[in-house]
């Protein structure tokens, strides 16, 4: 999965143990063991994470990946969040209120 030059005695040993699970899971599927490929497959996507954590490759921002945020409020803006009271009154019409959403900009 690396060069050799990258690689380290942890990582080597992280990828044999792999290989190995690979097999399992494989020969499982040929034989139609459901359950040993299972839990050979689950064995498997632990090892792939930890050889990308060891090598880098996966970190928390690779894995979570370009995140978009929910809401963009402008400067100044706050939310208010009342939980588990009961709401004193509804709005008016005569009491203020004020557009937040954010325009789209031409792409």
């Amino acid at each position: 999965m690396l060069r050799p030059d990258e690689s380290t005695p942890y990582i080597d040993r992280i990828e044999r143990v792999t290989d190995k699970m690979e097999m399992i899971m494989n020969g499982a599927i040929r034989r139609a063991d459901d359950k040993l490929a299972i839990m050979a497959g689950r064995e498997v996507t632990r090892n792939l994470e930890l050889f990308g954590k060891a090598s880098g490759e996966l970190s928390r921002e690779t894995a979570l990946g370009n995140n978009q945020p929910m809401f963009i409020l402008p400067p100044g803006a706050h939310i208010a969040v009342t939980v588990n009271q009961s709401v004193a009154h509804a709005p008016c019409e005569d009491e203020p209120t004020r557009n937040i959403t954010p325009e789209r900009s031409p792409t």
